[in-house]
């Protein structure tokens, strides 16, 4: 069985948890360091009505990364939203989750090399994701678990913080 990634992290007056169900990957035992992940700054300002867009970028510096395709929010990503003061805030409506990703075969995983990153465009709806309007820094957490080895092995990556305004 699948188990669920929980980081709890402290929030002004109560705990806001980043979770996802870690998306399936394989590596080389000791490789967990050689992942980076990028996240770019939107252009403009998110909508509240509209849909959050940002794009991610996760390369490797030593030997190749196999990630599932299926790596998305509350599937092997969550967002980290802080506001301007580095306070952990909660999304106005709490994600919905979708159920785990039916394992992969090594062949059905997308390959990462160095100089071959992997793009990922990660959608979600704002109002799980932001408690409103104004403007916070934003990074991703992506969750990992190498099902290949012996015992699964499971990683955390954070990537880079940007800073985005939401708009109403």
């Amino acid at each position: 069985m699948l188990a669920m990634a929980i980081v709890l992290a402290l929030g002004i007056d109560a705990p806001v948890a980043l979770w996802t169900v870690p998306a399936q990957a394989e590596w080389a035992s000791g490789d967990e360091h050689h992942l980076n992940v990028r996240l770019e700054r939107p252009d403009t300002a998110i909508s509240m009505r509209g849909e959050v867009q940002l794009r991610a970028v996760l390369a490797v510096q030593g030997p190749a990364f196999r990630i599932s395709r299926f790596l998305k929010p509350t599937g092997g990503i969550a967002f980290d939203v802080m506001d301007m003061q580095g306070r952990r805030v909660a999304p106005l409506e709490p994600p919905a989750t979708s159920p785990p990703a039916a394992p992969q075969s090594s062949d059905g995983l997308t390959v990462v090399r160095p100089g071959q990153p992997m793009t990922l465009q990660v959608a979600e709806f704002p109002r799980w994701v932001f408690p409103g309007p104004g403007r916070y820094r934003v990074r991703l957490l992506v969750s990992l678990m190498n099902i290949a080895a012996t015992p699964t092995r499971y990683q955390q990556w954070f990537s880079n913080t940007v800073t985005v305004d939401v708009i109403d």
